[in-house]
């Protein structure tokens, strides 16, 4: 419908329709379709700024990162907050393993706001760790905290530059700490992987529907317990070691865990098996599930 929609505004000539189309098209999966539709948008409007700023995002979640570059400048030159697209600049050199480019285009980048003060934070920690300043990155971080405690980013680093310098229990405490507050974060799962997993021959990569169930107090309601599911993303000799490296990240679930459905990926294997990124939960009583998840829920009814 979106898709339809962004045609629609296209063919009459409004600069928005390759926006709504773009965006459609790569919710939908399918990104090389979106650029391409965010490419000739921007050969037709070239002074739409935020054209340039979906370019360059999406070139970025593509790697195509001196594309994206390039297209956060030409999103800055068409009229973006130059704090914003420098920023954007920053992320997308960190994201292609270039310390000194994220840190040169982070400096003298003004926050606009609580979050991205926040943002700018994460991104010059990350710096730090791309160029292996372990000790700079840990003092940075701790000294960053101190305001923003819940800062997965800088937690996350600070666990990364502390497992490099040997401090394992700490480390791994961090790492965990990430993982507490409900979000994927590659370092944190990293740090978690390289002191818990191990290499192992004939390793597979999977992607693991996992059912449990938790208890949830909604404000001052009764506490219910609820189903949930939730995907995680593993690499492990088989689907029940998948599970079993899954376990630790439930663990206030008060029913047995179960994997529902389990494919395996044709991904490249490397690094140590564990878990390598999941979803947020999915936690709601049945009438409140599309009708289509309901029968992969009822089991543990």
């Amino acid at each position: 419908m979106a898709i339809k929609t962004g045609d629609k505004l296209i063919a009459r000539h409004y600069t928005g329709g390759y926006e709504v189309k773009a965006r459609a098209l790569y919710q939908s999966g399918e990104p090389d379709q979106a650029i391409k539709v965010l490419e000739l948008g921007v050969q037709k409007a070239p002074g739409i700024f935020l054209l340039w700023s979906y370019l360059g995002e999406y070139y970025s979640n593509v790697r195509r990162y001196q594309d994206a570059i390039a297209a956060f400048r030409r999103s800055e030159m068409a009229g973006c907050n130059p704090n914003m697209a420098r920023y954007n600049v920053a992320v997308v050199y960190a994201r292609a393993g270039d310390g000194a480019g994220a840190a040169q285009s982070i400096e003298g980048v003004v926050p606009v706001s609580a979050d991205h003060e926040h943002n700018i934070a994460g991104v010059k920690c990350w710096a730090m760790i791309l160029e292996a300043s372990w000790d700079e990155a840990i003092d940075f971080a701790q000294d960053r905290l101190k305001k923003h405690e819940a800062h997965k980013d800088l937690l996350a680093y600070e666990a990364y530059a502390r497992m490099k310098l040997g401090q394992s229990e700490e480390a791994l405490r961090l790492a965990w700490q990430v993982v507490e507050l409900s979000e994927p974060q590659e370092y944190a799962l990293e740090v978690i992987r390289e002191i818990t997993g191990r290499k192992s021959e004939g390793s597979k990569r999977y992607r693991l529907m996992v059912v449990g169930r938790h208890s949830v107090q909604h404000s001052s309601g009764p506490i219910r317990d609820l189903p949930f599911m939730r995907v995680y993303w593993v690499q492990a000799v088989s689907v029940e070691e998948g599970l079993e490296y899954v376990r630790p990240f439930e663990k206030e679930t008060i029913a047995p865990l179960a994997v529902e459905e389990a494919v395996e990926l044709d991904e490249q294997i490397g690094g140590n098996d564990g878990v390598y990124s999941f979803d947020e939960h999915y936690l709601a009583t049945l009438d409140q599930i599309p009708r289509q998840l309901r029968s992969k829920m009822r089991r543990i009814q």
